[in-house]
């Protein structure tokens, strides 16, 4: 009887862990990256992206031949066409939820 006992628990807990790993696997990715041109560098990019919300941090953007710019701004395509994201004349820009 003890040993049927421990054998359901034992699966319990493993449908429960199981469960747990495969809603939670891969729900949340963070990447860091940057870029760069002849014209401008930006070396801290954050991406957080889960599967209900997305956010984007672009830091300081720095030009390379002093320029300036009066604003930028970040599009994204879809079927080869410009979406725009936003417009700003902010050099520190947090982008949220365009799923």
């Amino acid at each position: 009887m003890w040993i049927i006992f421990i054998i359901i628990i034992f699966i319990l807990l493993f449908l429960f862990l199981s469960y747990n790993f495969i809603s939670t696997y891969n729900k949340l990715r963070v990447f860091k990256f940057s870029g760069e041109n002849e014209n401008f560098y930006i070396s801290n990019i954050m991406g957080v992206f889960s599967n209900e919300n997305s956010y984007i941090k672009l830091d300081q953007i720095f030009f390379t031949n002093n320029s300036t710019f009066n604003y930028l701004k970040f599009y994204y395509l879809k079927d080869n066409e410009k979406h725009l994201i936003c417009k700003t004349s902010n050099p520190t820009i947090l982008i949220t939820d365009f799923n």
